[in-house]
C-alpha cells in the first residue's frame, strides 16, 4: 500500500507532453508527475493516460496551480474542480497521489478547495495538501491544520520563489516546521526541489523537479571524428555559452544517448533526467550517499584550494598561464596517491603451488612514489629476490604490489618494509630480500642538495640502508 513506511526518497520527474514521457521511460524514470491542467487542455489525452497507467510508473498528478498563477487567476472555476474530482475518482486506483487545488501563498483558499474535494467524496489518503513558503506570502506552519483534519501527506511549495534565497534561509523556514510535521506522522513532498543539500538534509518522502526542461537555443557546432555534428548550446540565463564538453559527450555515448544526436534538446534533457535518477539512487543507498557527500565536500575544498594556490602563483609569477596549474597539479597528485584506493592483498590474486628446487627468483620493478615530508617524487627500482617454499606468484603480481604501495605518501624505508611484509605474508618463502634503489628530488633539488641516490634493504637476514649513496 502506498502509505506503508518506506525509508526511501522518490524523485518525480515532470512532463507536459507525451514525447517527454516517452523520453522519461527511455532513460529509465520510474516516478513521474504531470498536471491536470495539461489533461484539460488536451496535451495528455485519455489514450495517453492508458499508456501511462500500463507503463507501471509511479505517478503524482498536480492540480494545475502554476498554470492559473501564471495567468493571474487565483480562483479555480467550478467546472475545473468538478472535472478534477471526476478525474481523481476514475484514476485513483493507479495514481499515487493527487495535489489539492492550491492557491500559491493563500492557505484559506487552498483549505476551501481541499474541503470541496473531501465533500465530493475524494479519499483523503490520496491527497497532498500544499503549504507555501514565506517567500510567496505563505507559512509552512499552516501544515498542522490539515494534519489535524486527517491529511497524511503534506506538500511544501514555493521553491521557485525561494530560488534566490540563501541555503541558511531555506533551512531556517524548513526547520521551524519540517521535523514536527514528520513527527506528527505525516509524509512530506517537496515541490520543485532542485537543491541537493536540502534533499540530503531532510530526505523527504518524495519530491519533484522539472528543472531538466531547460530552454536552449542553437549556437555553434562540434564536428565529431565520425563525421557527425553535435550542436553547442547557449543557455538563456545571461546568454552564457554552455558548450558540451568531451566529458559530456562520453557520458552521452556511455548512457546510450547518442541516438538523440538528431534532436539536441532531447539529448540534454536525457542527461538531466539521468542525473536525477542517479541522485535518487545515491540518496537511497547509505554507502553511496556517504561517498557522494565526501566527494562533494572535497570538491568544495578543491575549489577554495585552487583559488588560493592560483592567487599565490599569479602573485609570484605575474603570469596568467598558471590559471589551470592548481587543477593540473591536484590531478597529478591524485595519480601519485592512487594506491590508497586499493587493498594490496586484493590485487595479488592467487598464488601458485610450486615444488621447491632451491632456486632463487629475482624480479626488478621500476616505481615512482611521493615523499610524505615534501610532496616531491622519488623514483627508481625495487629488486625482489626470494627462494620459494611451496608457492610462487605470477610476475605481474609483484608489479601490482609495488604499484599499490608506492602510489601513496611514503618514505623509502617504510615502502621497503611494507613490500617485504606483504610478500613474506603471502609466500612464506625460505628466503626473501627486498631492496630499493631510488633518487629523491627532495634531496637533490632543495635543502643541502646532497647526492640523491639511496638504497634500502629488508631481508630475512635483517635490514639495512645506504644513506650515503651517490648519483
Amino acid at each position: 500500500m502506498f502509505w506503508g513506511l518506506r525509508p526511501m526518497v522518490r524523485i518525480y520527474l515532470g512532463f507536459n507532453k507525451m514525447d517527454w514521457f516517452k523520453l522519461l521511460l527511455d532513460v529509465g524514470a520510474k516516478n513521474v508527475l504531470f498536471s491536470f491542467a495539461d489533461v484539460r487542455e488536451g496535451n495528455i489525452r485519455d489514450g495517453n493516460l492508458t499508456n501511462i497507467k500500463n507503463s507501471g510508473v509511479s505517478v503524482i498528478v498536480d492540480s494545475g496551480a502554476v498554470n492559473f498563477a501564471n495567468r493571474g487567476i487565483d480562483d479555480y472555476p467550478t467546472s475545473y474542480l468538478d472535472s478534477y474530482v471526476d478525474f481523481i475518482k476514475k484514476n485513483s486506483e493507479w495514481v499515487d497521489a493527487f495535489v489539492v487545488p492550491d492557491v500559491i501563498g493563500n492557505y484559506e483558499k487552498t483549505l476551501k478547495y481541499a474541503n470541496y474535494l473531501l465533500n465530493a467524496g475524494v479519499n483523503i489518503e490520496k491527497l497532498i495538501f500544499v503549504v507555501h513558503s514565506p517567500h510567496t506570502g505563505g507559512d509552512f506552519r499552516n501544515a498542522f491544520k490539515p494534519i489535524d483534519m486527517g491529511f497524511k501527506y503534506i506538500g511544501f511549495g514555493g521553491w521557485g520563489k525561494m530560488a534566490g534565497a540563501s541555503y541558511d534561509s531555506k533551512v531556517k523556514y524548513l526547520d521551524e516546521t519540517y521535523w514536527d510535521v514528520v513527527n506528527a506522522g505525516a509524509k512530506v513532498h517537496f515541490f520543485g526541489i532542485t537543491d541537493e543539500d536540502l534533499l540530503f538534509r531532510y530526505m523527504p518522502f518524495s519530491c519533484d523537479s522539472v528543472s531538466w526542461t531547460k530552454s536552449a537555443s542553437l549556437n555553434s557546432q562540434l564536428y565529431m571524428s565520425d563525421g557527425s555534428i553535435v550542436q553547442l548550446f547557449r543557455n538563456d540565463r545571461g546568454g552564457v555559452l554552455d558548450s558540451i564538453s568531451f566529458d559530456t559527450l562520453e557520458k552521452i555515448v556511455g548512457y546510450g544517448f547518442d541516438k538523440y544526436f538528431g534532436d539536441y534538446r532531447l539529448m540534454l534533457y536525457a542527461l538531466n533526467i539521468k542525473y536525477y535518477l542517479n541522485l535518487e539512487k545515491i540518496i537511497n543507498t547509505p554507502d553511496l550517499r556517504e561517498t557522494y557527500l565526501k566527494m562533494k565536500s572535497m570538491s568544495s575544498f578543491n575549489q577554495s584550494f585552487y583559488r588560493c594556490l592560483y592567487n599565490y602563483l599569479y602573485a609570484l609569477t605575474g603570469n596568467k598561464e598558471v590559471d589551470n596549474t592548481p587543477r593540473r597539479w591536484v590531478n597529478a597528485l591524485n595519480e601519485y596517491l592512487s594506491g590508497y584506493r586499493y587493498n594490496v592483498y586484493d590485487v595479488i590474486g592467487k598464488e601458485f603451488s610450486a615444488p621447491s628446487d632451491n632456486s632463487v627468483i629475482r624480479v626488478k620493478i621500476p616505481f615512482s612514489s611521493m615523499c610524505i615530508h615534501h610532496l616531491l617524487p622519488f623514483y627508481g627500482h625495487v629488486i625482489i629476490e626470494y627462494r620459494p617454499s611451496d608457492r610462487i606468484l605470477g610476475l605481474s603480481k609483484f608489479s601490482r604490489v609495488v604499484n599499490v604501495l608506492s602510489r601513496r605518501l611514503q618514505i623509502q624505508e617504510r615502502l621497503t618494509k611494507e613490500i617485504y611484509d606483504v610478500l613474506n605474508d603471502v609466500l612464506r618463502p625460505q628466503e626473501l630480500k627486498v631492496k630499493i634503489r631510488a633518487k629523491h628530488l627532495c634531496s637533490r633539488d632543495r635543502g643541502i642538495r646532497v647526492g640523491s641516490v639511496f638504497e634500502t634493504e629488508v631481508s630475512s637476514s635483517g635490514s639495512g640502508d645506504d644513506r650515503e649513496g651517490t648519483a
